[in-house]
């Protein structure tokens, strides 16, 4: 689940995700103020100034 407001959001992980985890480890460790993990929601927080919609679409 993927949800983004202007100053940020969240992704949110199922029970199994499909991912990488050594990659989310090197994003988070790479770009602390950026992306955190919030370990309790299951989910990859990250801050950033995304007020325009388009700048929402274009964040990787």
């Amino acid at each position: 689940k993927l949800e983004a407001g202007p100053k940020g959001g969240r992704i949110v992980f199922g029970e199994q995700p499909n991912i990488d985890h050594m990659r989310l480890i090197k994003l988070v460790q790479s770009r602390p103020k950026d992306y955190k993990l919030d370990q309790a929601a299951g989910a990859l927080r990250f801050t950033m100034d995304m007020a325009e919609p388009a700048k929402q679409i274009a964040q990787e």
